[in-house]
């Protein structure tokens, strides 16, 4: 072997002399030049070799090739099998089949074996072929779709001040089948003297998540352009990208990176110090793309540890923004419809008609770009373009420019902004133009917008030293009108002492008030917790304020809050929640003036034939079902959700759209003559739709009896019954006994024992007792 060794380089320049002289390449030639040779044992000499690579544990078997010099040669074909790349040089051919010198691949190490014919090869990781893995691939969830059904969501109050009584309420309507889901809101006043009610949304959604889109028709709220759009409400058709229909889909550019490894190794993956995922790589160059991360600065290490144990780590600093979008990945919104104006204040006030469009669309991990068009009746018009920049050294950038013309002329805008995140720091600035004349969608001449526009931030965290934020802002509506406000906020994590915030104002415009606030949250455990808070204003006011609240668990419970002020309102309030609503009671009073009120919230919902009392439903949800079992408990997230009726029905109110949601029931609340196919689901549903969850449990309906013959004989260990109509086979025990499940009602037996049959009807009664016995049934023998 030594000697091979010592002699590969000499037999690989003899290779290449021989493939030169003997079958010179053409320029059209698509393989690499060969080197014929004569019958073999001529020039070379074939060995049957036991290979392993790296030390990967093959020991896989592979016919080699063998010159006069030692050297060796092995098959392209057994190359790939190993993931080895084909080194681009003269090959060798014998008996017709192409053959590589082993002293090509990079770095090679070899030792033969003669004794036991086994080969032991070293090669650099260059030498195989690259693995690329993802750590993270984006899943889209199949939703279930629903069956037809409805919903009801009421909030009512009622309220006592000052000698009268007003009452309102909130109220939704809403309706969905597999094409989609209508909803309807109004809400309803009557004060002394006066009723009145008001009409606000009123839309049908049509989700289409295998498109990541979704079409509202009806009321809805148009799409804003980048950093200087405004969105406005208006009744007509949006047809608009939803990424929501897809919760798992990450929008921004994925980062990649890459290493190397010599032996099979597991490479462990870090974000910011915190283990995301895991993979098993083959030795060779390996890169792992679409790694999740956090926004702003941060860094990734791989620690990639080889099957003897070394380790090597790599860093890789990045930086992240949601501002983003993913390469080739597209954001577009197209509306069309009136503007809808006096919004809960009127029902059916709807203004100019409009249409218009926006698309964004990742060009690159570093850039995105968009475009934004409007045209208003009446003859405005309005385009504007704008990007997003990454430097990785700096942060973000945001540009934008528009252009608008109507009866007012043409005008204009543009708009720049700039945005830093790290652990420690933080910075934003913004600055916004625009000239008098420039109008948008929603743009109101008696209300101008400001034509210009400046704010920025700056965060400092220092751990527990607690974190300083300062902000300024300042706003232009005309030559003689500014404002301009500045503020400092100090926040500091006291452990088991809670938190304590400071925030402090200055208006730097007109009069220089200043004003401060001080906050002291206080956990104290069980839900609850203590709030203390003093605030001082520039007209010199001072209040402070005690508070103590217990929030609502997610399940049955309650909650209160009390208050107690030095120039402010004593508030006290206690909040009731069950399985069908939440409810509360607040009473107020100050400076002489007292008030009361009292609310109920809750819902209806109309799914699978019956009708339900749930808490409001304000997402999807869910009718869970264990055919006839009652007070079966139900969790979602292993928390409280509901427990079964008489029926062994559960309304769950609030599921993810779109999204796994773990759906469990208790196993101890179960009989012991239940038959457990599953106790976990996971339903996906539709958005605010209702959805089946049907468990696979069902009751054994089993029983004990004893089978006799005529003459009072039990019938045989080993004799087989069945049910008519079943395929289950009964083994019978000692004495005749014998344990049957499935029973209905009437049933009919048939026995068989040693070529021997008999007949028996078993009657059959639903039973609070998991394991009835049936007592001693005579079994009629007959004939076949």
């Amino acid at each position: 072997m030594s000697r091979w060794t010592n002699h590969k380089t000499c037999a690989l320049v003899l290779a290449c002399l021989a493939s030169t002289f003997l079958s010179p390449a053409t320029a059209a030639d698509a393989n690499p030049p060969t080197q014929s040779s004569g019958p073999l044992g001529a020039s070379y000499e074939q060995v049957l070799l036991v290979v392993d690579f790296n030390r990967q544990g093959l020991n896989d078997t592979a016919l080699f090739v063998k010159d006069r010099l030692a050297a060796l040669y092995v098959s392209p074909t057994d190359l790939k099998r190993w993931r080895l790349r084909i080194p681009t040089v003269p090959v060798i051919s014998v008996q017709g089949e192409s053959y590589v010198p082993l002293a090509a691949l990079p770095g090679v190490v070899a030792k033969l074996n003669d004794a036991t014919q086994t080969l032991d090869i070293q090669v650099s990781p260059e030498a195989f072929l690259s693995t690329s893995a993802n750590a993270y691939a984006d899943k889209h969830l199949a939703p279930t779709p629903p069956s037809p059904g409805m919903f009801f969501n009421y909030d009512v109050f009622a309220e006592r001040s000052n000698g009268a009584t007003t009452r309102s309420g909130l109220f939704e309507l809403g309706a969905f089948n597999a094409r989609g889901v209508a909803t309807a809101n109004f809400a309803l006043q009557n004060a002394p003297g006066q009723t009145s009610s008001v009409r606000l949304d009123t839309t049908f959604t049509i989700d289409r998540p295998e498109q990541l889109a979704s079409v509202r028709l009806g009321d809805a709220i148009s799409r804003p352009a980048g950093i200087w759009g405004r969105a406005v409400r208006f009744g007509g058709i949006q047809y608009a990208t939803n990424f929501a229909t897809q919760p798992g889909l990450i929008t921004l550019p994925l980062q990649s990176f890459a290493g190397q490894a010599a032996l099979p190794s597991t490479v462990d993956v870090y974000v910011n110090n915190v283990f995301t995922s895991s993979k098993e790589l083959p030795p060779g160059p390996f890169s792992i793309a679409n790694l999740p991360v956090v926004t702003g600065q941060g860094n990734v290490q791989m620690v990639v540890r080889d099957l003897l144990g070394r380790e090597q780590v790599i860093n890789q600093p990045f930086y992240a923004s949601t501002s983003l979008l993913r390469p080739g990945l597209q954001d577009f919104s197209v509306e069309l419809g009136a503007l809808r104006e006096n919004f809960a204040i009127q029902s059916n006030d709807y203004g100019a008609r409009f249409a218009a469009a926006t698309y964004r669309r990742g060009f690159s991990d570093a850039a995105t770009g968009e475009v934004h068009a409007e045209i208003v009746e009446g003859g405005q018009s309005t385009i504007g373009f704008g990007a997003t920049a990454l430097l990785p050294a700096l942060g973000t950038f945001n540009a934008a420019i528009a252009g608008s013309r109507s009866d007012a002329g043409v005008g204009h805008l543009w708009a720049l902004g700039f945005d830093r995140q790290t652990a420690i720091f933080n910075f934003g600035a913004r600055t916004q133009r625009n000239s008098d004349n420039f109008r948008q969608l929603g743009s109101d001449p008696a209300f101008p917008a400001p034509r210009h526009l400046t704010s920025g931030n700056i965060g400092i965290t220092a751990n527990q030293y607690g974190s300083v934020g300062l902000a300024y802002i300042r706003q232009d509506i005309s030559d003689n009108s500014r404002s301009e406000l500045a503020s400092i906020s100090y926040n500091l994590q006291l452990r088991r002492w809670g938190n304590l915030g400071i925030t402090a104002f200055k208006a730097l415009s007109g009069e220089s008030n200043r004003s401060i606030l001080i906050n002291w949250t206080i956990p104290l455990g069980n839900n609850l917790t203590a709030n203390l808070s003093h605030a001082k204003y520039g007209s010199g006011s001072d209040q402070s304020l005690l508070q103590v609240q217990r929030n609502l668990p997610s399940g049955e419970g309650y909650g209160y809050r009390l208050q107690a002020a030095d120039n402010g309102p004593q508030q006290a309030s206690l909040l009731l929640q069950n399985n069908i609503g939440t409810y509360s009671l607040e009473a107020a009073s100050f400076e002489g003036q007292s008030s009361a009120r009292v609310g109920a919230s809750g819902g209806v919902a109309l799914l699978g034939g019956s009708a339900f009392l749930s808490r409001r439903i304000t997402d999807s949800f869910g009718l869970v079902q264990v055919p006839g079992m009652e007070k079966i408990r139900v969790y979602v997230d292993n928390q409280p959700a509901g427990v079964t009726d008489a029926k062994g029905n559960a309304l769950i109110p609030r599921l993810r759209p779109y999204d796994n949601n773990p759906v469990s029931i208790e196993q101890s609340d179960l009989g012991m003559d239940a038959e457990i196919g599953s106790l976990t689901m996971n339903p996906v549903p539709y958005y605010r739709s209702g959805v089946v969850i049907r468990f696979p449990i069902r009751r054994s309906a089993g029983a004990l009896l004893r089978l006799i013959s005529k003459d009072g004989q039990p019938m045989p260990a080993g004799a087989v019954v069945e049910l008519e109509g079943q395929a289950t086979q009964f083994p019978v025990a000692m004495d005749g006994q014998v344990y049957l499940t499935g029973l209905g009602r009437i049933n009919r037996l048939h026995a068989s024992w040693q070529g021997k049959y008999c007949t028996v009807s078993v009657p059959f009664e639903d039973s609070v007792d998991p394991l009835p016995n049936l007592g001693t049934l005579v079994c009629e023998e007959e004939h076949p």
